[in-house]
């Protein structure tokens, strides 16, 4: 049995003190796994595996300083891009490649987002089941695909009195199983800037955090916009499960 594992982190306590991208990677011998989250929060993962075994996958980005600073309750809304994604399963008897992206919140004790993707392989034949909130996946049953979108999502955080933090937790699970073999696994889920260490125009930067003032307990139709504020926390995991046969 062999344990194959790649991760990286950075966090901090203010903005300036996530200055770095992250990077994490497995390659070789019938697999080939790679992700990057760049200090805005822009990531990119993608992999490939034609060996056995189990794989997990996880990047994740948390922000717990969402702060009103108003001196009025405001409406605080996360809004994040999904730049589209791939999910190939095909000619892989009793495989399975699954994803989950969530969005929770510690403060508010839920989850607020949940949005799940099943592929598994029956005979020669691919199955896909997605369940949870919808992403706009579409599933090519004679390539065994799954395609998601461009699409701009948001999730209410709730409102903040003056002075009243909350958080934002971001989730990206994918998993894969190959008992016997694969001849086609392959995925890939991005947001839309890519994830070099490079200057990135403020109204690309992911997520975003808006605030609208409440008024008589219905926000204002203006708002103000905060950038990425507060993010402390990037990490990406690649962990081998199992050896197989």
């Amino acid at each position: 049995m062999d344990d194959l594992r790649d991760s990286d982190r950075i966090e901090g306590a203010t903005d300036a003190d996530i200055n770095a991208a992250i990077v994490a990677s497995i390659m070789g011998n019938g697999v080939q796994n790679d992700a990057s989250i760049e200090p805005f929060g822009n990531y990119g993962i993608s992999g490939s595996q034609s060996r056995t075994g189990g794989f997990e996958h996880q990047i994740l980005i948390s922000n717990d300083m969402i702060t009103n600073t108003a001196g009025v309750p405001q409406q605080v809304t996360a809004n994040f891009i999904i730049d589209g994604g791939t999910f190939t399963l095909n000619t892989a008897p009793g495989a399975m490649l699954s994803y989950r992206l969530t969005i929770a919140s510690a403060t508010l004790a839920t989850t607020i987002f949940a949005s799940d993707g099943l592929l598994t392989g029956d005979g020669l034949d691919t199955v896909f089941l997605a369940t949870g909130d919808d992403i706009g996946a579409v599933f090519n049953p004679s390539t065994g695909t799954v395609e998601i979108p461009f699409s701009f999502q948001s999730v209410d955080l709730g409102i903040l009195n003056p002075g009243e933090a909350t958080d934002f937790l971001y989730i990206l699970d994918i998993e894969t199983d190959v008992p016997n073999s694969a001849e086609n696994l392959f995925f890939q889920f991005s947001d839309p800037v890519s994830t070099q260490d490079i200057p990135v125009p403020v109204e690309r930067v992911n997520p975003t955090f808006q605030f609208s003032p409440v008024v008589a307990g219905v926000p204002e139709p203006t708002s103000a916009m905060l950038f990425g504020a507060g993010l402390v926390g990037l990490g990406f995991l690649l962990r081998h499960q199992r050896a197989g046969g």
